[in-house]
């Protein structure tokens, strides 16, 4: 994204020229506004919003591994169960 000349200056600090544009919201924003996450720039409203995003869908692919992990041991308990009990049934 290029910067137009009326907004060369930082959102944040109007001393400051203007280094990149938020990917999120479109500010624009100096060096020091600017963090660098996942290729793209963004400011730190935008980038606090990003992080919290992420940390959700990794507690939602947590309890997914979670929830599957518990389902295949109960497969294989019941299997184990089974297969024990056909074994039993044999020798007595």
């Amino acid at each position: 994204m290029t910067l137009s000349p009326v907004s060369a200056r930082c959102f944040n600090h109007a001393s400051r020229p203007a280094f990149a544009l938020c990917v999120s919201c479109g500010k624009a924003i100096c060096q020091s506004c600017a963090t660098l996450w996942d290729g793209r720039y963004f400011c730190v409203d935008c980038l606090a919003q990003q992080r919290a995003a992420a940390g959700r869908r990794r507690a939602i692919l947590r309890s997914l591994a979670t929830a599957a992990t518990g389902a295949a041991l109960l497969l294989f308990a019941t299997f184990l169960r089974a297969w024990l009990g056909a074994l039993l049934a044999e020798v007595f």
